[in-house]
C-alpha cells in the first residue's frame, strides 16, 4: 500500500471515529433546534385578536355587559392585541436563539465542522523526497505522521473540546431560556383557555335564542360552526401539552449532557442521548401531524 493510501485510510478512520463518537449529540441538538424554530403557538398568540373580535359582542352579551362596560371590553381586548404585537419579534428571539445555540451544537458534533482531510491530503501528497536539501524518506515519513496527528487531535480532541466547552459554558444559560420559553407557553395556554371559553359561550348562547321551527338551517350552520371550532381548541389543547413536554425533554437532555461532559462518548451516555433525541423527533412530529390536521 503507498503511503498516501495509508495516510488516506487512517485519516478516514480517524475522521470517521472522532465524529460517529458524537453522533448523538448532534442528533440531539438538530431535533431540539428543529423543535425550537417551532413558532405556530406565538403566532397564534399574537392573533388571538383576529380571532375573537367576531365574538366580542356575544362575550359582552353573555357578561351581561352595559354599553359602558362593552366598551370598557373592548378597549382593554384591543390594548392587549397591542401589547401582544409589541411583544412578537421578542418573542421569536427566544425561539431563534434556542434553536441557533442547539444548531451551533449539531454544527460542532458533526464531522463537517473539523473535517480537514482535504487540506491534510495536500500536505502529505505535496511532500517528496529531497536528498539534495536533507530530506529524506524519514523525513517524509514524519511529515506524514504530524499530519495525520494534525487530523486526529483538530477533529476528535479539539472537537470533544469545542462539544463539551460549548455545553459546560451554556446549561446555566440554556436551561434559564428553556425555562422563560416554558413560561410563555404556559401564558400561551392561559389566554387561549380564556378564549375558548369565551367564543364557544357565545355559540351556547346564541343557540338558545334560535327559534327550531323558522330559523332550522341558521341552526344547523352555526351548530357546524361550533363544532369546527370546538375541536380547532381540542386540537390546540393537544398542541401546548406536546410542546411543554417538548420543552422538558431537551432540558433533560442538555442537563444529562451536562452531567457527563466528561464522559460524553461513552456507550452508556450515547444510548441516553439517543434516546432524547428519539422522543424530541416523536414530539415534533407529533406537533406537525396535528398542524396537518
Amino acid at each position: 500500500m503507498k503511503l498516501k493510501d495509508l495516510f488516506l485510510l487512517l485519516l478516514l478512520i480517524f475522521v470517521s471515529t472522532a465524529c460517529s463518537n458524537l453522533k448523538e449529540i448532534g442528533n440531539f441538538a438538530g431535533e431540539s433546534a428543529k423543535f425550537a424554530s417551532y413558532t405556530e403557538l406565538t403566532t397564534r398568540y399574537r392573533d388571538t385578536y383576529s380571532r375573537e373580535e367576531p365574538y366580542l359582542f356575544e362575550i359582552c352579551t353573555n357578561a351581561k355587559c352595559d354599553n359602558e362596560d362593552r366598551d370598557k371590553f373592548i378597549k382593554v381586548a384591543k390594548y392587549e392585541d397591542v401589547r401582544r404585537h409589541e411583544a412578537y419579534a421578542d418573542l421569536l428571539k427566544v425561539h431563534e436563539t434556542v434553536s441557533t445555540y442547539m444548531q451551533t451544537l449539531a454544527i460542532l458534533a458533526k464531522s463537517e465542522s473539523f473535517d480537514i482531510s482535504k487540506e491534510v491530503s495536500s500536505m502529505s501528497g505535496s511532500i517528496k523526497k529531497y536528498p539534495h536539501l536533507g530530506i529524506e524518506e524519514k523525513h517524509v515519513e514524519a511529515i506524514s505522521n504530524l499530519a495525520l496527528l494534525i487530523t486526529k487531535w483538530i477533529t476528535s480532541a479539539y472537537q470533544n473540546y469545542a462539544v463539551k466547552s460549548m455545553i459546560m459554558e451554556g446549561d446555566m444559560h440554556i436551561q434559564t431560556a428553556l425555562d422563560g420559553m416554558k413560561n410563555i407557553v404556559i401564558a400561551y395556554k392561559g389566554v387561549h383557555e380564556n378564549e375558548k371559553m369565551e367564543v364557544l359561550g357565545s355559540y351556547v348562547i346564541e343557540d338558545k335564542f334560535i327559534d327550531n321551527s323558522k330559523d332550522r338551517q341558521l341552526m344547523i350552520l352555526a351548530r357546524e360552526q361550533f363544532k369546527a371550532k370546538k375541536n380547532e381548541y381540542e386540537n390546540m389543547d393537544q398542541k401546548y401539552e406536546i410542546a411543554l413536554n417538548g420543552i422538558k425533554r431537551i432540558a433533560e437532555g442538555h442537563t444529562k449532557l451536562h452531567e457527563n461532559t466528561q464522559k460524553l462518548t461513552s456507550d452508556e451516555v450515547r444510548e441516553i442521548i439517543s434516546k432524547f433525541a428519539k422522543d424530541i423527533k416523536i414530539i415534533k412530529d407529533n406537533l406537525q401531524t396535528l398542524r396537518d390536521n
